[in-house]
């Protein structure tokens, strides 16, 4: 079942069986399901939250309610909310005296006729009171297992490992709470520190799918019972110390009895361990190698105590070989090592050769197809197995571009869905908890960032050695900004008190490069170091507004006094909100004084100082001026990248006298450049991967491109489409699986030699003579790109139409040439005839040694004697009849040389070797 729901979903109750009749048909593990419910569940329905209609005079009345003694509602914990409804059938109303039943939020609500008056559904009677309890017993527990099995609720995991919580009570409580009614453990199953045994641990009855780990410890509970856990994914896995494997399933140092769990099929990944527990039972009779399917997965059994292990009970005589505990519903169930060679070390629904479950199920099946798996070994789509998602958009090769995919759909967890949960964001086609490094949220999906993703950073009283680090990556900080001379030579912290703190070490002023992400600083901005290597700052390059929110020394917000600055390098800076600018007794400073400030600053109530720095004409003696390029804005520093703004030109933040006088440039507007696309060689005529002069990698219809997309192929830096049943790309048109051919394919016709002769559309079936097989993840060689997908094997020579290889009746359902009894044959043997009409085989006479017919006169050869018919020589043998004794009127039997014996009215000579009857 979907993990959210789908739109109509349709269970009835048949006797521990659940019908879907809008998806799929499953068995729940529960036999015990009352069949006399078969009424009950008409519709489920996935609804949106309403509110409440106004009070009308109708008997009808809708309730909800929270039950005391059973606790039946959502838990938070990133849990989805939705609200499921329960529609019963107008024949069973009088005697549950129900009519809906749904849960509002984390209420289970319904429908109830407190009286015997008829049903109106159309002036429907909002009235909340506490009636569960008035429901019988057994209608409410039926009840529930319809919406508890029918609807897959999430709850996330925990990651405490071994820790010892510091309230026993307080720690079952929270495992109570977060795992009632949970179906799906997005994460891992902790069960640990449980030492009371009279705990009730049945709140992990429903628990079917754990993608982490399920780790046992310190759990003195007598019996563990998890009876609906299929799947355990191990996307995480535990990890001892002591121990190389890494485990999925792990239970160590617990005085548990039993540890039930008679419907775990499946463990994808990692090892099963089970260490010193005091009383386990029946571990050791499980088959682990039906159960564990990882690479490089082991089980490991541990007991290390000087007492000797409980005695346990045998299993019951019921059970096939092993058992989870006591009882027949504890038999291990098998699906995987009493399968037919066939399957590949995939999983069975049979023992037979075509009872092989698709690849793509996990824990096995009740059919061939991908909607008839238990539990999917990759993901979950609208009821079938699939190995991936439909991806979110698609290659249109008529616009030679990618667009949204309308039946692309997230990865969540082991499902796919069409949107993702509120609670998480979408990235990549997938449904994560928070965005990847080089990415930010935006309207709830994961986008990437321009530069430096957002990042914003408490403003420290100075920067100095000891928390220059904090700053990195920051884009925003929240105060002020200030480098002082003791940033660089460092100091001795002192407090208020006069006592003594840290001390911070010396500071190198490339160390300030950790601000080059930043953008914004909300207060001021003060420098007042000197340091032989601190000459600019371009450290600062990227920084874009001073906020001015608090000023310092005459009201600035950028003060720069007696430092050992050449030039400023702000060449980013473009506004500054409040207060002034300060530069002041900078002896070394020059082009401060060429910038028009009263392009940046965005208040006029503070004005600009800028005295005793460099002198003017000591700075253009040196050379210390402006570019040309420049306007006359001014400049941060030498350089076409200082401008404040440009006097011809613009690429990016550098100035040009054209867009012609560098290579890979086009005029984009007046006075502004850019760049060609990166995919143009090397120069172009406008933006865009479609107006480049020629291409760097290759050409897709009008389009540079850095490589083809995956249904096309580079032929000589030109994309050309790879054949229709390509799968995953291709090298070439072929229509195969190798060079200049396909990567792979849905289905592949194979050779005898075991290449492939030719791919089949997904929708083609075999060719005649050719059966159906699945490759295993193991194959090697050209079929290891065919893994978990369908090939079509050559049928045995003697077989014309076949679904296994061979040549008897129960995989070849036509023969080549001719069928003899239950396999075919080239020819047909000695002893029997071919029908030619039928193709068939049949028996000859029993006196005949080889015949053209049933007959004993249709005969090659006798198995005794031979009788010539109308009197005819011996020298006409063709026509006889065979026969185990002569007739009388030929009682004499002659033996020649050459030829069967024969039956005569004559004696032979003696040389004829005549012998009279006896």
């Amino acid at each position: 079942m979907e993990l959210v729901g789908t739109a109509e979903l349709g269970p009835h109750l048949r006797g521990g069986r659940v019908e879907n009749h809008f998806v799929k048909t499953f068995s729940t593990p529960d036999p015990d399901l009352n069949p006399d419910l078969s009424v009950i569940g008409s519709l489920v329905q996935h609804k949106t939250m309403r509110p409440p209609r106004q009070v009308l005079a109708t008997p009808i009345k809708r309730y909800s309610c929270r039950s005391h003694d059973l606790t039946y509602k959502y838990v938070k914990h990133d849990a989805l909310l939705p609200v499921w409804a329960i529609r019963l059938r107008t024949n069973y109303v009088n005697l549950l005296r129900l009519r809906k039943v749904e849960f509002r939020g984390s209420v289970l609500a319904f429908a109830w006729r407190p009286n015997e008056m008829p049903f109106r559904e159309d002036h429907p009677q909002q009235t909340r009171i506490q009636i569960w309890g008035l429901v019988d017993p057994k209608v409410r527990e039926a009840l529930l297992k319809i919406i508890w099995l029918g609807v897959g609720i999430l709850c996330i995991g925990t990651n405490g490992r071994l820790s010892v919580p510091s309230n026993r009570d307080h720690h079952y409580r929270n495992l109570r709470d977060r795992y009632t009614n949970c179906t799906y453990v997005d994460g891992n199953l902790e069960l640990t520190w449980l030492q009371d045994e009279n705990l009730d641990l049945s709140f992990l009855q429903y628990i079917r799918e754990v993608t982490g780990y399920v780790l046992i410890s310190h759990v003195d509970v007598r019996r563990i019972v998890l009876p609906r856990l299929q799947i355990i994914r191990g996307r995480t896995l535990f990890k001892l110390n002591i121990h190389d494997d890494d485990f999925a399933l792990i239970a160590t140092l617990s005085k548990m009895h039993n540890l039930e769990m008679p419907s775990l099929r499946d463990i994808l990944n990692g090892s099963v361990g089970l260490f010193n527990n005091y009383n386990l039972c029946h571990m050791r009779t499980i088959n682990w190698t039906e159960i564990i399917t990882g690479p490089r997965a082991n089980y490991v059994y541990v007991y290390n105590f000087t007492s000797k292990e409980r005695d346990c009970l045998p299993c019951h005589k019921s059970c096939e070989r092993g058992c989870w505990g006591e009882g027949a519903h504890n038999c291990q169930k098998f699906s995987k090592i009493n399968c037919s060679p066939q399957c590949s070390q995939g999983r069975c629904f049979g023992s037979e050769p075509r009872d092989c479950c698709h690849l793509f199920c996990a824990g096995g099946c009740r059919g061939p197809r991908q909607s008839d798996c238990l539990a999917c070994h990759n993901f979950y789509d609208d009821g079938v197995c699939t190995l991936e998602c439909p991806a979110m958009q698609r290659y249109n090769p008529i616009t030679y571009s990618w667009e949204i995919n309308p039946e692309g759909k997230y990865a969540y967890g082991a499902t796919c869905v069409k949107k993702c949960p509120e609670h998480l964001l979408k990235d990549n086609g997938a449904c994560v908890r928070s965005c990847p490094e080089s990415k930010m949220a935006v309207n709830g999906e994961c986008v990437p960032c321009s530069g430096a993703c957002p990042k914003t950073c408490e403003a420290e009283k100075e920067v100095h050695s000891g928390n220059i680090e904090n700053f990195k990556d920051c884009t925003i900080i929240e105060g002020n900004l200030q480098i002082l001379d003791q940033s660089f030579k460092g100091f001795q912290q002192v407090y208020a008190n006069f006592s003594f703190g840290p001390r911070y070490e010396k500071m190198h002023p490339d160390r300030l490069e950790v601000f080059s992400t930043l953008r914004e600083v909300t207060g001021f901005v003060n420098i007042q170091g000197y340091h032989q290597d601190f000459i600019n700052l371009t450290y600062f390059r990227n920084l874009e507004v001073i906020g001015g929110r608090a000023l310092t020394e005459y009201f600035s917000s950028l003060y720069i006094v007696k430092t050992s600055l050449k030039f400023l390098g702000l060449r980013s800076l473009k506004k500054i909100h409040s207060g002034s600018v300060a530069i002041l007794e900078n002896k070394n400073l020059c082009f401060a004084k060429t910038i028009n400030w009263t392009k940046i600053k965005k208040s006029s109530e503070h004005g600009t100082l800028d005295h005793n720095n460099k002198a003017e004409d000591e700075c253009i003696a040196e050379g210390l001026v402006c570019d040309p390029e420049c306007s006359a804005d001014g400049c941060w520093g030498p350089g076409p990248d200082q401008c404040l703004s440009c006097k011809n030109f613009q690429l990016a933040n550098r100035c040009l006298r054209d867009c012609d006088s560098v290579s890979g440039m086009y005029k984009a507007a007046p006075k502004l450049c850019q760049l060609c696309h990166d995919e143009c060689l090397p120069t172009c005529h406008g933006p865009g991967p479609g107006n480049c002069t020629s291409c760097k990698h290759v050409r897709d219809g009008p389009f540079c491109t850095q490589s083809c997309p995956i249904s096309k192929y580079n032929d000589h830096g030109e994309c050309k489409p790879c054949h229709e049943n390509c799968l995953g790309g291709c090298t070439g048109p072929g229509n195969s699986i190798g060079l200049n051919a396909c990567r792979s394919c849905e289905k592949a016709v194979i050779s005898d030699d075991a290449t492939v002769k030719r791919c089949l559309h997904k929708n083609e079936t075999c060719p005649d003579g050719y059966f159906y097989e699945w490759v295993g993840p193991q194959e090697q060689g050209v079929l290891r790109a065919l893994a978990g997908r369908a090939i079509c094997r050559k049928c045995h020579p003697r077989c014309k139409k076949c679904t296994g290889y061979g040549f008897h009746e129960q995989v070849c359902q036509e023969c080549t040439a001719y069928k003899s009894g239950e396999q075919c044959e080239d020819e047909c043997p000695n002893d029997h005839y071919a029908d030619e009409d039928t193709s068939l085989c049949l028996p000859c006479s029993p006196e005949c040694r080889s015949c053209f017919g049933p007959e004993v006169s249709q005969c090659h050869a006798c198995r005794n004697y031979r009788v010539y018919m109308n009197g005819m020589s011996v020298d006409n043998n063709t026509a006889f009849n065979c026969t185990a004794h002569c007739p009388r009127d030929a009682p004499h039997k002659i033996f020649p040389q050459d030829s069967d014996p024969y039956c005569s009215a004559e004696r032979g000579e003696p040389d004829s070797q005549t012998m009279k009857k006896n």
